[in-house]
């Protein structure tokens, strides 16, 4: 849905004048046809479905993910989950969101909230281990039993697992055994490549910023304060940083064939 509004806000802004496209309209058409289509295939599925019952009056409502989002550092919040499943009635389950978030907005006023959306911020986009064994505790991810092969044991566990003396039994590393730090600067280097397309006029990046852009938001208004949340819009993040290195390489090939044509020794005018 991001992608969507991206595309549509950066057709409005580079497409002068306004078209009609006859064409575009009828791949509009199958495309929206095709979503609604899947959509009820799905929901008439779960309808049908004789092994698992789903009951639509428990679902949690979006505005809850908004309150949870808006508290401690904006992720799971254990409190928020117990008071939706205590109330039964899903209208009233909504009203009682809808008070949270008034309650926390009041509690943090502007500039509080400000500060709390750019921690936040900072969480969502910072940890390459995308907050591996922040949540689940120290029992995290362990495969027991006939799943402790040899292949688990010297590769998996031997990167992101280490052995606690006082626990005596392997517990999630932060670190990675040290394996983080690479891909850390992996990322950092993405990040630089996103800074160095900045000022591109583009179109096609221009829509990539967006969808960045949204996706951001979107964190910031839910839950989130993990940077595993993050992972749905990588594939932004690496495009616009491939174009970079893309445009980066040009440059400096375009500045190599430019110093192999004047030949050494011979002056240059100004």
């Amino acid at each position: 849905m991001i992608v969507v509004i991206a595309l549509v806000i950066t057709r409005l802004l580079y497409q002068r004048p306004l078209r009609v496209n006859k064409d575009g309209i009828k791949h509009l058409l199958v495309l929206l046809c095709g979503l609604f289509l899947c959509v009820g295939v799905v929901s008439g599925l779960k309808k049908q479905d004789a092994v698992v019952h789903i009951d639509p009056t428990k679902a949690l409502p979006a505005n809850h993910y908004m309150a949870m989002g808006m508290v401690q550092d904006g992720g799971y919040y254990y409190p928020d989950v117990g008071l939706n499943n205590s109330i039964k009635d899903p209208k009233k389950r909504s009203r009682a969101n809808v008070k949270l978030i008034k309650q926390r907005l009041k509690r943090h006023g502007a500039a509080g909230y400000l500060a709390f959306l750019y921690r936040k911020n900072k969480l969502n986009t910072m940890d390459v281990t995308f907050g591996w064994g922040i949540d689940a505790g120290a029992g995290y991810l362990i495969p027991s039993g006939r799943f402790q092969n040899w292949l688990i044991k010297r590769l998996p566990q031997k990167i992101f697992m280490s052995f606690d003396q006082n626990l005596q039994r392997v517990v999630a590393n932060r670190a990675w055994n040290g394996w983080a730090i690479g891909f850390q600067l992996a990322w950092i280097a993405v990040i630089l490549g996103l800074l160095a397309n900045s000022f591109s006029t583009g179109s096609h990046e221009f829509l990539l910023k967006l969808a960045i852009t949204g996706g951001l938001l979107y964190l910031l208004l839910f839950e989130g304060g993990r940077s595993r949340y993050l992972v749905q819009f990588l594939p932004f993040f690496v495009l616009i940083a491939a174009v970079s290195v893309d445009r980066l390489g040009k440059r400096v090939r375009a500045r190599a064939s430019t110093k192999k044509r004047v030949p050494s020794g011979s002056l240059r005018l100004s």
